[in-house]
């Protein structure tokens, strides 16, 4: 990163297109396919072994490694500037 001299990594960069996404999935109305994919919880057991990290989990884990609030993706334009001001550090 320093060497190259850029600001971000492609791993923020696609953290950041995540949290948007998830902003923009969460405050749809609860009938609509995506919202209700997104919290689909699968009502089988899983396998033996690790359990695999589902998408949701990586985003909670990003948004406690930021220190964004759960919450704020009910207003759009404090979401967007969040998420902004987070990943352009």
């Amino acid at each position: 990163k320093n060497k190259m001299n850029v600001k971000n990594n492609i791993i923020d960069y696609v953290k950041q297109k995540q949290l948007q996404w998830y902003g923009h999935v969460k405050r749809m109305q609860e009938e609509r396919l995506p919202r209700k994919v997104l919290e689909w919880i699968p009502p089988e057991r899983r396998k033996r072994g690790r359990p695999t990290t589902s998408w949701i989990q990586g985003i909670t884990a990003t948004m406690r490694e930021k220190r964004i609030d759960e919450e704020q993706w009910m207003d759009r334009l404090k979401w967007r500037e969040t998420i902004q001001a987070t990943f352009s550090s």
